[in-house]
């Protein structure tokens, strides 16, 4: 229990989990959403979603967001620490990270 309460930290390290997943199961068998693109375009990011995992797109779909913050205020010193992971996970993933 109490790993679970502390870990916040680890669990935002996406590139140890993600390589855990890709030693049993292929890359493409994998769809990864940034949240910044999703924000950014909803419609566009859901349908992609729909369209990977090969169901029918969902045309009344509420995207109007909830129990949301802002995080200014340790948003410099969460992107230092992240920093060398997420430049290994953009690495992986063989594309850019908006917050790398």
């Amino acid at each position: 229990m109490a790993h679970r309460d502390f870990s916040y930290c680890t669990r935002g390290i996406y590139i140890d989990q993600i390589e855990k997943w890709f030693v049993l199961f292929l890359r493409e068998h994998f769809h990864f959403i940034i949240p910044e693109e999703l924000f950014a375009d909803e419609r566009t990011s859901f349908d992609a979603v729909c369209d990977f995992m090969g169901v029918a797109r969902q045309a009344d779909i509420d995207f109007t967001p909830f129990n949301s913050r802002s995080y200014a205020d340790i948003q410099a010193e969460v992107t230092e620490f992240y920093r060398p992971y997420n430049l290994r996970l953009a690495e992986r993933l063989g594309r850019e990270l908006p917050w790398s």
